[in-house]
């Protein structure tokens, strides 16, 4: 059914109504879009460094070992204890000794009647006490331990820092390919759209068949199942990028370095990575249980604490009538306690020894990854020069089938082999330049060193 077109004719008031509120959509459609951020791989790291929650999950951490640390202070510093307390009492043997500390006893107060009976007896206790370590050899070895611990989260906290950049640059490359893949795979579909044009020309010209065309359109219904693949790739990428950075809001990024980038062969890498952050972390760890053993042995030698405090007592709350104090030193010695502390020192010595076997076991294992990275950066870039040649040799042979094709002297199905090769030789390529990226990242990972 055709409906009759009725044209409505609108008053000169209610156009500027309608004018006006189309400005307001338009600013409202604006503003909805996504905000364009174009970054660099440095000012891509340079934001992930500031945000990256691992980052921050690993500052904090090492913040943690650091007061751990100020508490181990506590086997080298006096404790002050300030303390007030109130007490009633008609108790013989407390009013007494109550009087005895306010200093008011009397001559009187040596009665039997009021000895046995006394009446009711108020005391107010202020008093300030500090302990003194003197001589607590395991504590010393403890907080040489807790010592460690905070090096080695510090050490751990750059090792975080170095991986982030690692998966920043990655994920980084991968945005880029991406990008690049979804421009190949949208020339593809052009061509193919195209080829399907031409394939129907020369069908009603008597030059090609209905399998071509079916063919043709095959390929045409395939590249738009790719270009939506790729683009799905693109907005998962990107939204694991926007998290890798730490960002909440989300700007629609675009990548500003090519996979191109500095590609050059690189010789004469070091190969020492006894000093990389988590290897010097592992290491800090060894010394932190070596500490940790000392400790437990030292439970076997006595300690020695001196104390002293000052007591003010009074009937009244806050009173400073009486005062006295008490110093003193002890030693002390526990000459045995059931094996805890023999069971304790195999303990630590059995760590120790788990800890430098982990210990050497990292470092080699890292050491046979950096030799396979290097290896890999040789193929890697080997595999940039071969896929070059092939993509020129492909895209030199499509070219040449499609001026033959447009002529009639090739069939559909050599058109489409040969643009299909083209297009894959392109994203071999394209693939190749993102693994040397990622080879020569890892590499800066496994050095910690810029190459």
């Amino acid at each position: 059914m055709i409906y009759p077109l009725t044209i409505v004719k609108i008053k000169e008031p209610m156009k500027k109504t309608i004018i006006s509120l189309s400005f307001v959509f338009l600013f409202i459609v604006a503003g909805a879009q996504d905000t364009i951020l174009q970054l660099s791989v440095d000012q891509a790291l340079e934001i992930a460094l500031k945000n990256n929650r691992t980052i921050l999950i690993s500052k904090s951490t090492q913040k943690v070992a650091k007061a751990e640390l100020k508490q181990s202070n506590a086997a080298f510093l006096p404790s002050l204890e300030f303390s007030m307390a109130g007490i009633r009492t008609n108790d013989p043997l407390s009013s007494f000794g109550f009087k005895l500390k306010q200093e008011i006893v009397s001559q009187g107060d040596f009665d039997p009647a009021l000895l046995n009976d006394p009446l009711r007896m108020d005391n107010f206790t202020t008093k300030l006490e500090m302990k003194l370590p003197i001589l607590n050899m395991d504590g010393f070895h403890q907080y040489k331990a807790a010592k460690l611990n905070a090096e080695a989260s510090s050490y751990l906290t750059e090792r975080s820092i170095q991986q982030i950049i690692f998966e920043v640059k990655k994920v980084y490359y991968s945005l880029e390919l991406t990008n690049e893949v979804v421009k190949v795979v949208e020339e593809s579909l052009e061509m193919a759209k195209s080829a399907l044009k031409s394939t129907k020309d020369n069908l009603e010209q008597g030059f090609a068949k209905e399998t071509d065309v079916l063919m043709a359109e095959v390929r045409l219904a395939d590249m738009q199942a790719k270009l939506i693949e790729v683009k799905n790739v693109k907005l998962d990428t990107q939204e694991y990028f926007l998290f890798i950075l730490g960002m909440d809001d989300k700007p629609q990024i675009i990548t500003t370095d090519k996979l191109n980038k500095d590609i050059s062969p690189i010789i004469n890498l070091e190969t020492s990575i006894e000093n990389r952050s988590d290897l010097l972390a592992y290491k800090t760890g060894v010394d932190a249980r070596k500490q940790l053993l000392s400790a437990q042995k030292m439970n076997f030698v006595p300690r020695i604490n001196a104390f002293g405090s000052t007591e003010w007592n009074d009937q009244k709350f806050l009173g400073t009538s009486a005062k006295s104090y008490t110093i003193g030193a002890m030693l002390s010695w526990k000459l045995f306690n059931g094996n805890k502390n023999i069971g304790g020192v195999q303990k630590a010595s059995a760590q120790l020894e788990t800890a430098k076997i982990e210990y050497s076991e990292y470092l080699e294992k890292n050491k046979l990854e950096l030799n396979k990275a290097k290896r890999n950066k040789v193929l890697t870039f080997e595999q940039i020069k071969i896929s070059e040649l092939s993509k020129k040799q492909a895209s030199e042979s499509f070219r040449i089938i499609q001026n033959r094709y447009s002529q009639g002297l090739e069939k559909t199905t050599d058109l489409l082999y040969a643009e299909n090769l083209a297009s894959n030789r392109t994203l071999d390529y394209l693939q190749s330049l993102y693994k040397y990226q990622i080879a020569i990242s890892y590499l800066e990972l496994l050095l910690e060193k810029t190459l």
